[in-house]
């Protein structure tokens, strides 16, 4: 009778890990913590804080937790893929000869395992972990190169409708960051973003850009005393809009530091009036320079594979193993 009951309390126990154990082979995740180490060994490690305490990585393995932060796992694989060339890529370039760094001293994002795990879920997180370990290991050691070198791999969410060239942002020519057509970029969700403030929230912005020490010799007194739409200005754009400098109460500041005390997502903006609020309209989400992920995207979808991609946004450039 003993022997009767223990098998049927085994075969319980049994039905009930059954579903948990088909989902881990399904996902390829068996246990938490996985690490790329275990099928490739880069030469160069990384020493990331982990909760308080020092950890060094594999470049291969901390790419995984950079993956996680610049785009989203549930992407086609073959962007998953160009993704993760594109950070290889700038990490080596940065690393240069040497064999370890710290990461803070990268200036890269990466997301820890906590934090994955707020942002995606208890329950999706070994599944998009996976997808990003796969992406890694399917492109290992690869990067981008120009006549031999390694590129800058630069890359934002969604253009205007095509990339910014470098001659257009920078005024200067670099080969592989040429303006391409990205047409379907229109249709994502972010391709436009509209702000709007009055000009008691402007000046909260102006107090930020004026305690960063972007506005020296600014007067709100006598910005006030100018009409509306005459105290906040573009006053350097490139012909496709790609603004460079806003001038504020007499002042010139760079469109970037404009952009960030603003919380605006793109270089390509407008200022209109609108009664007595001031509105910024910006096209596109990112400095529009290298790949759009919302058309890398999109041609995943379509059939191309992660090399057609990166070749299509770099032109001249190629993927070097």
């Amino acid at each position: 009778m003993r022997e009767k009951i223990t098998v049927i309390f085994a075969g319980i126990v049994l039905a009930m890990l059954l579903p948990v154990g088909i989902t881990m082979v399904m996902t390829g995740v068996m246990k938490e913590g996985t690490e790329l180490s275990n099928h490739y060994e880069s030469g160069k490690t990384i020493m990331v804080d982990a909760v308080g305490e020092a950890k060094t990585l594999d470049l291969e393995t901390f790419l995984v937790q950079v993956l996680a932060a610049q785009i989203s796992p549930d992407s086609e694989m073959e962007s998953l893929k160009a993704q993760a060339v594109i950070a290889r890529t700038t990490l080596r370039k940065q690393m240069a000869d040497m064999t370890t760094i710290d990461s803070a001293s990268l200036g890269m994002t990466y997301l820890t395992e906590a934090e994955c795990k707020r942002q995606w879920g208890e329950k999706r997180y070994y599944t998009y972990l996976k997808r990003l370990q796969d992406a890694v290991i399917a492109t290992m050691g690869q990067t981008i190169t120009y006549d031999g070198e390694l590129i800058d791999a630069l890359y934002h969410a969604v253009s205007m409708g095509n990339t910014i060239s470098a001659m257009e942002a920078y005024g200067k020519e670099i080969p592989y960051l040429q303006s391409v057509a990205c047409s379907g970029d229109v249709e994502s969700a972010s391709y436009m973003q509209v702000q709007t403030f009055t000009w008691d929230e402007m000046k909260i912005v102006l107090n930020t850009l004026a305690e960063d020490g972007k506005l020296n010799g600014f007067s709100l007194e006598a910005c006030e005393q100018a009409a509306l739409a005459e105290r906040i200005v573009v006053t350097e754009a490139t012909e496709q809009g790609y603004v460079k400098s806003v001038t504020i109460g007499g002042i010139v500041v760079a469109a970037e530091d404009f952009m960030v005390a603003a919380g605006l997502q793109s270089h390509i903006f407008y200022v209109e009036i609108i009664g007595e609020q001031i509105r910024v309209i910006c096209l596109g989400k990112g400095h529009g320079l290298g790949l759009s992920q919302y058309t890398a995207n999109k041609m995943a979808v379509a059939g191309s594979n992660y090399e057609e991609i990166l070749t299509y946004f770099y032109p001249g450039a190629v993927v070097t193993p």
